[in-house]
């Protein structure tokens, strides 16, 4: 899966009606999107997450990774 058809399926399933995507960053088995509102304001919530390989989606909370893992991801959509 691309990060195209992560953004598809974030949007799918997130409350984020009438917010834009601002950062999609690539992780070696998720893809981790964020948004912003109209007027470039970032919502105080946790990113979704799409994993590449079933699609499933959850909320990217980041205390529940280490600093390596955050070293692991690089970002390939920044508004």
């Amino acid at each position: 899966m691309g990060y195209q058809e992560a953004i598809k399926i974030a949007n799918a399933n997130a409350n984020a009606v009438g917010d834009i995507v601002c950062e999609v960053i690539e992780f070696n088995d998720r893809f981790v999107i964020s948004y912003e509102d109209r007027d470039g304001n970032v919502p105080d919530v946790s990113p979704i997450f799409v994993l590449k390989e079933s699609g499933d989606v959850g909320t990217f909370f980041p205390p529940d990774y280490d600093g390596n893992f955050f070293k692991s991801g690089q970002a390939v959509f920044t508004k």
